[in-house]
């Protein structure tokens, strides 16, 4: 038909004229490449108007992406190719939210930017606060939010959001006033772009068929991830001719948490009357090892079309299942492979949660080697767990401030009142800057006349355990702060998070531990790990990309390593939950699509990870491995010896510290050039260029170069 190379299924699907149609392309069938031609099809052989032609798709980054391979490929043939609209769904329904609201006159005000003084984020904040009388935790936030996602792309009734299953204390209550106040200042966040747009074109019949009237040819990419309210608003705008041309594939619907509905995809034909199903079921990316592995995992799945994916390229390397002691042994295995490769090769660690990520991106700042975290929202480093153990670093070499007192004394079981904690606020209040400056919570706490005896003999017991752990500078300061200050106690008997959310999360916190002598050391690796890790979301050399499994679809790599493939991870421990107390494999189904996703993304090599421990915990191995294993026949995967280390540790107790003194430079690896300002008992104060001043262990100094 043109210059391009189409199979026999692109050419079919890309030659659809008129009417409903979907197209179920499997991973890597060219599907971009189908609907580009087709467009180009209706132009160049049909005189459709560029302009009557509208392809809707759920990121900005894919919108672009298709627009560019649009104009690339046929720039040349079409004379106004820039007049095919390429979009969002939601940037859509936001030219229609603000067209309808400039006609009525009506203010509009967007509430995501963070950084503006009025954002979503802040009311949900104060919301939860005044309805449950207490601060929400970054956790509770983002449960919170992916709720709210879920009622509005699902399009939830009163009764059903109030049987909606979650953790977050009166949810109906916050939403209710969120709605509320979003009403009564005209304020609209992301998800409302959706909701508020299918109501104005419910009401505005005129400004419906103006839309409708406007554009003759409807196209949907990644239709597997639609949801309910952006299918109603679809089955709008495409009446009454129909002329809905959709590309998915059920095996990669991946976001029923945040409202996609891949019932939509099963049912679009009887939706549709007389809708044309095609399929592309050639992939183009993989070898033909990595493919047959695939379709033969991805067949359990039962709620699905059946489909055959293959490939014409050769049989390629055999895929390996690769069976670790523990994660050190699978990041140090999977380094050296790494570093063996040639620099072209591009190559991706997927992993199922980000917990996964954050011992391999300490190995890489550790070794300075050069990633790219793809969509990096690391939110591990405000996580209340890891605020809470600096903050009991900080007071151990701070008892004087009140402030870090405040967040941590109710978790100590130190059986301390409000009133004795507004007692000692008064007395410092007394006090002159360096009396301050000098005084110990404790010690004031001990003058408060109301003390009960138990109350005292514990204050006194956790006065020595703090002066203890700053004594002992103590390289276990987490065995310390788990146990001897009682802060497992306190977790085991929280409600605020999961189980497995606290195991991970300490967990994680222990590995970043592991190289450091102090608390101090640990405050400064944690910062700097937090800066290297943003650092590495705007990176352009890709050649090693770090991605969640959801973050990498669409995406393919020379070589993929799949991490973490082990029971409760991947799966997930809520669709064993569910498949185990309801027989309900809904979920189960969800997280094999997801590793269906990951096996998928590799070009040439694919190695499938497993440890029996992570984070010190035994673990059990993955159903998918074990599916893997006899799909593959392997009976039991020889286990991967720690590699030795190639490089001498210097011990930092045997550095000489003394020439790192006032008036001098030195180089950090991650902070760069700065200038020592002072030196007090092994802890120097640097003023950093492009990072500010840093108080910094001189016994990490073997990661820094002192300057002539």
């Amino acid at each position: 038909m043109f210059e391009i190379q189409l199979n026999e299924q692109q050419k079919n699907a890309s030659l659809h004229k008129d009417g409903p149609a979907i197209v179920l392309a499997v991973a890597g069938a060219g599907k971009t490449t189908t609907l580009c031609t087709r467009i180009a099809n209706l132009i160049i052989n049909y005189n459709v108007n560029p302009k009557k032609i509208k392809t809707m798709t759920f990121s900005r980054a894919a919108a672009r992406d298709m627009k560019e391979r649009f104009i690339k490929l046929f720039g040349g043939q079409i004379p106004n190719i820039h007049d095919v609209e390429f979009s969002t769904i939601h940037s859509f329904a936001y030219s229609v939210i603000r067209y309808y609201y400039r006609q009525k006159d009506l203010p509009l005000i967007i509430i995501e930017d963070e950084k503006e003084e009025t954002n979503k984020y802040r009311i949900l904040k104060d919301i939860f606060k005044e309805t449950n009388k207490e601060y929400i935790t970054e956790e509770q936030l983002e449960e919170l939010l992916a709720n709210i996602t879920y009622i509005k792309n699902m399009m939830l009734k009163p009764k059903e959001i109030e049987e909606l299953k979650n953790s977050i204390k009166n949810f109906s209550l916050i939403f209710e006033a969120y709605e509320k106040i979003k009403r009564e200042n005209h304020y609209i966040d992301y998800d409302d772009m959706l909701t508020v747009a299918y109501h104005i074109l419910l009401k505005e019949p005129q400004l419906l068929r103006g839309l409708q009237n406007k554009y003759d040819y409807w196209q949907v990419d990644e239709f597997q991830d639609t949801s309910r309210i952006q299918y109603e608003i679809l089955k709008l705008l495409v009446k009454p001719n129909n002329n809905l041309f959709c590309v998915g594939d059920d095996d990669q619907t991946l976001y029923s948490w945040r409202g996609s509905y891949p019932k939509i995809l099963l049912e679009f034909p009887k939706e549709f009357r007389g809708a044309q199903v095609y399929f592309m079921e050639e992939n183009f990316r993989s070898t033909q090892d990595i493919i047959n592995l695939s379709n033969r995992v991805i067949s359990l799945n039962k709620q699905r079309y059946k489909k055959n994916i293959f490939t014409k390229k050769d049989k390629g390397l055999p895929v390996f299942i690769e069976e670790f002691n523990n994660e050190k042994t699978q990041i140090e295995t999977i380094i050296q492979e790494i570093k063996a490769k040639s620099p072209s090769n591009e190559v991706a660690i997927l992993f199922r949660n980000n917990f996964s990520a954050l011992p391999f991106i300490d190995s890489f700042h550790e070794m300075n080697i050069p990633f790219y975290v793809r969509e990096h929202k690391m939110s591990f480093f405000k996580h209340w767990i890891v605020k809470d153990i600096i903050a009991f670093i900080k007071f151990t070499y701070r008892p004087c401030s009140l402030e870090l007192f405040n967040n941590i004394y109710y978790k100590l079981n130190a059986y301390l009142s409000k009133q004795s904690i507004g007692y000692v606020a008064q007395q410092l209040k007394e006090m002159d800057a360096k009396e301050r400056e000098n005084i110990n919570i404790f010690d004031l706490l001990l003058t408060y006349p109301a003390l009960k005896e138990y109350q005292k003999n514990r204050i006194i017991r956790l006065k020595y355990e703090f002066d203890v752990f700053k004594k002992e500078n103590t390289s276990n300061f987490m065995e310390f702060i788990r146990r001897r200050l009682s802060y497992d106690e306190y977790l085991k008997n929280q409600d605020l998070t999961s189980e497995e959310v606290v195991n991970n999360t300490m967990g994680v916190l222990e590995h970043l531990a592991r190289n450091v002598t102090t608390g101090l050391q640990f405050i400064d690796k944690v910062e700097a790990l937090r800066l290297f890790t943003e650092k590495a979301s705007h990176n352009k050399i890709k050649t090693i990309v770090l991605s969640t499994i959801h973050a990498a679809k669409g995406l393919e790599f020379d070589d993929v390593y799949i991490i973490d493939v082990i029971e409760d991870v991947l799966p997930s421990a809520s669709s064993l939950n569910l498949l185990q107390k309801n027989q309900d494999v809904s979920e189960l189904e969800e997280e094999r699509r997801i590793f269906y996703v990951a096996l998928t993304r590799a070009r040439s090599q694919l190695k499938i990870c497993t440890v029996k421990k992570r984070f010190n915990n035994s673990v059990e191995e993955s159903m998918f491995i074990k599916e893997v294993k006899k799909f593959l026949n392997i009976t039991s995967p020889k286990t991967r010896p720690i590699p030795k280390s190639q490089k001498h540790k210097v011990n930092p107790r045997e550095l000489d510290i003394s020439i790192y003194k006032k008036g001098t430079y030195l180089t950090h690896k991650f902070f760069g050039k700065g200038y020592i300002s002072m030196v007090n008992q092994g802890i120097a104060t640097v003023d950093f260029k492009s990072f500010g001043v840093k108080k910094i262990d001189i016994k990490t100094c073997m990661e820094y170069k002192l300057l002539s």
